[in-house]
């Protein structure tokens, strides 16, 4: 993860997704409430992905984004397992992938990004790195 801290988005609108495919990156758009100025959090190396219910207002209740050692292993599985679980139930991945998944964020390889909203769109992201301009 890039040193630049991501700053706190309670209450900021995300207004816009962009894939970028061939790069593997995911680029979201956020409409801060203070300055209403659009800030953009870049996902980079996007290994998996899962976002729903975006709407016409997205407004985000907290972002937490884990990586490096000390992570509650429970909470990590439970994002992992939402990423990896379909509209209609269908578990997208085993128990090894998921194992190796927890390892690599628990060292520090990975890093997992969830936008938990107050308001519409949920999203959590598994990456590379993450960076924020």
């Amino acid at each position: 993860m890039n040193e630049q801290p991501i700053p706190q988005l309670h209450d900021a609108e995300l207004v816009g997704l962009n894939r970028d495919g061939p790069a593997g990156a995911i680029e979201c758009s956020f409409r801060c409430p203070v300055d209403a100025k659009v800030a953009t959090l870049r996902l980079l190396g996007v290994q998996s992905f899962r976002c729903t219910d975006f709407g016409l207002q997205n407004v985000v209740l907290e972002t937490v984004i884990i990586s490096g050692e000390g992570s509650d292993v429970r909470e990590l599985e439970r994002h992992l397992r939402w990423i990896a679980t379909t509209s209609d139930n269908e578990f997208l991945t085993n128990s090894d992938q998921l194992a190796r998944t927890i390892q690599a964020i628990e060292s520090g390889k990975l890093v997992l990004v969830v936008i938990i909203p107050s308001w519409g769109a949920q999203l959590a992201a598994v990456a590379r790195n993450v960076e924020w301009s």
